[in-house]
């Protein structure tokens, strides 16, 4: 080969690395080597390899000129460097000893063989490194970062953000630091901080996907949810391939109450992974709970087409689906019931499902009985009927005729909205789809905004919020309304809709709701005792409902929620309606108009009569729920008291 062409080799090795055709470039040096050997292209092709972080290459071609200069200071250096890069320590080890054998002097080594010993959890020898160099010079960022660096892993988390926030003061454009810092600071709590880290990170790389995965963690912690949304679809923009940005935007959809375009969003996802068990789980729970019985069927009918083996999918189908008890899926779910406790709560709810459709009603008990059983031990803390009789007195004490006055806030809000409660399983969603047919009423279903809300009050006040009204009149109570209207306009699709909140749990905090919205309306869901409170028993609740794994103590529960209520009626007469499920399911019309007349609402045109006709069709079906307790009358005789 002449020279001529060996030049040409270089001249494209140096336009390929120009152009980031990395592979290319190191190939092309390597044929120039092979064809004339030269230390000076060596040493360019070296300091490539470490431009592009490909260590294992630098090495190679390190150790051959080590073996032509093997005291060269430099040489030894970026051995030392390059091992610890590949995270070869005790290699890079040896090379830095060998340097600073020479040249003990040398800062950046220093804070790089202070990283290797971090790396080797040789953290006090480390810290020296990083001391060594910082006695030298207070201004070395490097050292600061990986001081920090070493604080941490060593899990002195003070003293580590300190050094990463002396590190970023000195070095405010550097993004690993900015990364750094925010992501300790999240993992501490520190969340405001964080934030404010990493938006800055993203000044600098705006594109990166680990700040943008790290703020988003930051905001659904905060449940920032239409920012969640943004971020996500910032996130899918830069890596359109990543189904969990899509899944996650879904699920911030729901949380705003948005369900159309969760949906919509599943369906994406669908279409290029038409198997993905948990978003076909997503979307069936979101149809289920939100959208319409005849949605749900039709879409779970096709997954069992799709999957016809899966167990998943049957339990679905079978929750809007008759099954024989003989039928093979439920053949299938009863061994495995028998074999596997993973699904124990699942298998259990759907088998007991499975017996009451088929008109067993000593199976369905048994398998609803096992799965509460199980659930109960589950739960970390039992219920405990002293503790609520004990609040129950205390509401009443404290949120009575004679001081409630103090707490009215004038209501200079133009959001109207529908308070709907009751126990769990009373009607309140049936009530509130009913509404949802008038055009200018919108389901918002649940908003858990004022328990949290006070108990976090009661907390930092050592509980006063339930000794003396005056602790919650005022600022507390403006800051409160404020707080729950901008809950309810960030998920709102029409910003002069009526809007229904059908947190069960309200009927606690009636005293303080309608003292905050002053025109607010209310409605008490209520439904024959004994139905309700075993339909309590029968659902598979999470954490936060100790009272309904035993029948004692649901209808212990029963009986201060209407103690309670009692009161709520007697402070607020004629501001609080009842809504009965069994009139809902006999004629759901005739409520709807009732409904109606008590909000004064005309019947006008705004009634979108095909929703209507469609909810109606759907909640007759629940006629079967009526009186549907003395199926199982033999086995529920701590009920009877409500009788």
């Amino acid at each position: 080969m002449n020279v001529k062409n060996i030049n040409e080799i270089i001249d494209s090795a140096r336009f390929a690395r120009k152009n980031k055709r990395n592979e290319e470039a190191i190939n092309l040096y390597e044929k120039y080597l092979n064809a004339l050997e030269s230390n000076q292209i060596r040493f360019e092709l070296i300091a490539f390899c470490m431009e592009i972080k490909n260590f294992k290459f630098a090495i190679k071609h390190l150790k051959i000129l080590k073996k032509k200069f093997p005291q060269d200071i430099k040489i030894n250096a970026n051995l030392a460097i390059a091992y610890s890069e590949n995270n070869e320590i005790r290699e890079a080890e040896k090379y830095f000893n060998l340097v600073f054998s020479v040249n003990p002097n040398i800062p950046d080594l220093s804070v790089m063989y202070g990283e290797t010993l971090r790396k080797l959890r040789k953290f006090r020898k480390a810290l020296d490194e990083f001391v060594k160099v910082l006695n030298h010079d207070r201004r070395n960022h490097k050292a600061f970062y990986a001081m920090g660096l070493t604080y941490r892993d060593m899990g002195d988390i003070p003293r580590a953000l300190e050094c990463l926030e002396n590190a970023n003061g000195l070095a405010p454009n550097e993004f690993l630091y900015r990364m750094t810092f925010g992501t300790l600071l999240n993992e501490n709590k520190f969340f405001k901080e964080s934030k404010e880290q990493i938006e800055h990170a993203l000044t600098l790389q705006s594109d990166n996907l680990q700040a943008l995965e790290l703020l988003v963690q930051i905001e659904e912690a905060n449940e920032n949810w239409w920012t969640v949304v943004e971020i996500y679809k910032k996130l899918i923009s830069l890596d359109n391939k990543k189904a969990e940005y899509k899944f996650e935007k879904a699920k911030s959809y729901i949380k705003l109450k948005n369900f159309d375009k969760a949906i919509e969003t599943f369906d994406e996802i669908l279409i290029a992974d038409p198997k993905n068990m948990s978003v076909i789980k997503e979307k069936f729970y979101t149809l289920y709970k939100y959208r319409s019985l005849q949605e749900t069927e039709k879409f779970i009918n096709h997954c069992i087409q799709i999957l016809p083996k899966n167990m998943e999918v049957i339990k679905m189908h079978i929750m809007v689906t008759k099954y024989s008890i003989e039928s093979t899926e439920i053949k299938k779910i009863e061994k495995f019931l028998d074999k596997n406790k993973k699904d124990y709560l699942v298998d259990c709810y759907t088998l007991a499902k499975v017996m009451e459709d088929n008109k067993n009603w000593d199976k369905a008990f048994y398998y609803y009985r096992m799965a509460k059983n199980h659930s109960a031990k589950q739960f970390k803390t039992l219920y405990d009927q002293n503790k609520l009789k004990d609040s129950v007195d205390r509401i009443i004490n404290v949120f009575n005729s004679k001081d409630i006055s103090k707490l009215f806030l004038k209501d200079n809000s133009e959001k109207k909205i529908i308070f709907i409660f009751g126990l769990p399983r009373s009607g309140k969603t049936i009530a509130a789809k009913l509404l949802s047919s008038h055009k200018s009423i919108e389901f918002f279903d649940e908003v858990n905004f004022w328990g949290d809300l006070i108990l976090n009050h009661s907390v930092m006040t050592g509980n006063k919020y339930l000794e003396n009204i005056d602790y919650i009149a005022g600022n507390f109570a403006k800051n409160a309304r404020d707080g729950y209207l901008e809950i309810i306009s960030h998920g709102c699709k029409n910003q002069d809709s009526i809007v229904t909140d059908t947190f069960p749990y309200n009927f606690f905090n009636i005293g303080f709701i309608a003292s905050v919205f002053p025109n607010s309306l209310f409605f008490n869901a209520l439904r024959n005792p004994v139905d309700n409170c075993l339909s309590i028993y029968f659902k598979g609740f999470k954490s936060g409902h100790q009272y309904t794994n035993n029948l004692k103590d649901i209808a212990h529960f029963y009986l201060q929620y209407k103690r309670l209520m009692d009161h709520w009626y007697s402070v607020f007469p004629n501001r609080i309606n009842n809504i009965f499920f069994e009139d809902s399911v006999k004629d759901p019309n005739k409520q709807f108009n009732l409904l109606l007349n008590y909000l004064n609402i005309p019947t006008d045109d705004n009634v979108d009569q095909i929703r209507l006709k469609h909810i109606s069709s759907e909640i007759k079906q629940y006629s079967s729920s009526i009186n549907f307790s003395k199926n199982y009358e033999k086995y529920i005789e701590d009920l009877n008291i409500l009788k």
